[in-house]
């Protein structure tokens, strides 16, 4: 099995009348797949070099970094900035990820984000050399192609918030990670994680939040959501950690005390 990144913006539609699914794709797009051992290409990577978007790389490793960090992770930290102005899910064209991005202060907030994660893969993958102009390109991507928050936040659920936990993880702290490990500015990704709080502040911000403000959470659940935050936050965070992760705490605790009430 040959390691492979897979990049292309898609959103199934509902299917047409006779029942067939329909898939909406933006053209931009890229599938990379590894250069096997051995000096010859296989038959069937041959043939599908002539696929538009088909590469076969040495350092797959790197563009899957590059992949996740500023396409995943900048998606992510838009939906978040796109709920965040919308936290009750009320007002339609809020949950339009397209509108989000067309706001002045998102677009700029986004490009900080992205200049971080350039840092990042700099030092990271030296080899791979500016990663902005690939950011910049998938920017105007989410602006072409429709796309909703509630997909890219699908797993951003009360009552199951680890899986959510651990793709923040791989999209926003691994970066920042690097960053702060060389001494370079973290505040980009600072700034994710204020929005993740600010949305975790609010209950009816969470995609399942009918059924989290009806179903009881044990602490000892909790306990573990809560050590999960804090090893995402370890060791990038510095002094941020402990404040974050007792406020993060106190958010949770919130909510079972509204149940209970």
């Amino acid at each position: 099995m040959l390691a492979t990144v897979v990049n292309r913006m898609c959103l199934e539609l509902p299917r047409d009348s006779e029942g067939r699914r329909i898939v909406s794709a933006h053209p931009l797009g890229e599938w990379l797949v590894a250069r096997p051992v051995g000096s010859q290409t296989p038959r069937l990577l041959g043939a599908l070099s002539v696929v538009a978007g088909f590469e076969i790389v040495e350092d797959i490793a790197a563009r899957h970094d590059r992949k996740l960090w500023m396409v995943n992770g900048a998606h992510q930290a838009l939906a978040l900035m796109a709920r965040r102005a919308n936290a009750d899910h009320r007002l339609e064209d809020c949950e339009d990820l397209r509108e989000a991005i067309r706001n002045p202060s998102t677009a700029v907030r986004l490009g900080h984000i992205h200049n971080a994660m350039n840092e990042a893969l700099r030092i990271k993958h030296p080899q791979l050399g500016e990663s902005i102009d690939y950011g910049v390109k998938h920017v105007a991507a989410y602006a072409e192609h429709p796309d909703s928050v509630a997909r890219v936040l699908s797993a951003f659920r009360r009552l199951e918030l680890v899986p959510f936990l651990d793709a923040l993880d791989e999209r926003i702290a691994a970066p920042a990670r690097v960053c702060s490990k060389s001494g370079l500015s973290i505040e980009p990704f600072i700034h994710v994680l204020d929005v993740f709080l600010e949305l975790v502040a609010n209950i009816d911000a969470f995609e399942d939040n009918v059924a989290a403000r009806s179903t009881p959470i044990s602490v000892s659940s909790d306990i573990g959501v809560v050590e999960r935050f804090r090893a995402m936050l370890t060791p990038w965070a510095g002094d941020v950690v402990e404040r974050r992760t007792r406020y993060f705490a106190q958010l949770l605790a919130d909510h079972r005390e509204a149940y209970e009430s």
